[in-house]
């Protein structure tokens, strides 16, 4: 997968992680899951490393089944693990006694950064209702909005301002304008790319 031609200094990813479909009694017409997915080692194989600036924060969207592999991820891309973030989604999957209602961030910082930065603070947590299956909530794009240099959102589902989006579900009914028409990637669904 070859991402644009430009460095970034915030990067969002949301990766199509591999699982299942749950199939429950409860919800019998659910649909199955509408994109391709990555293994471990395609997502750790993203060249996330060709677009970071030389000072970059990346806010990886993790799922319980990965999160002790997150570190390694980060890794790979030449990251060092800052923290993990926690979105209350109010609403979740209810299984073995627990309701399963929050998704994680990890934080990974490439570069020398302030320790205590002149900007307004990002919560370490954050409550947001969750809409459709794996968008991330537009409370989370705001919260970071404010951060200094060009972003961008992999893998997104949406347009976010401020932001340049790749992934093959960002706003299908959108023009789509190309900012590399000579694209060479894993999987041609993922060709999406928008200029804001």
């Amino acid at each position: 997968m070859n991402l644009p031609n430009k460095k970034y200094n915030v990067i969002v990813i949301d990766p199509p992680w591999q699982i299942e479909k749950i199939k429950k009694r409860v919800r019998p017409n659910q649909v199955d899951i509408a994109y391709p997915m990555m293994s471990l080692k395609e997502i750790m194989g993203i060249p996330i490393k060709e677009i970071t600036d030389d000072k970059c924060i990346l806010f990886l969207w993790i799922i319980d089944k990965y999160l002790f592999n997150g570190k390694r991820i980060l890794e790979s891309w030449g990251f060092k693990y800052h923290l993990t973030m926690t979105w209350d989604k109010t609403n979740g999957l209810a299984m073995y006694g627990f309701n399963r209602q929050s998704e994680f961030i990890l934080v990974g910082l490439k570069g020398k950064h302030n320790a205590y930065p002149p900007r307004k603070t990002i919560p370490t947590s954050f409550r947001a209702k969750s809409k459709k299956h794996s968008e991330k909530p537009i409370e989370f794009y705001k919260m970071i909005r404010h951060l200094e240099g060009s972003k961008i959102d992999i893998f997104a589902r949406r347009r976010h301002e401020g932001f340049d989006a790749f992934g093959n579900q960002v706003d299908k009914d959108m023009q789509v304008t190309l900012l590399n028409p000579q694209l060479k990637i894993l999987r041609p669904s993922y060709a999406t790319m928008l200029l804001l």
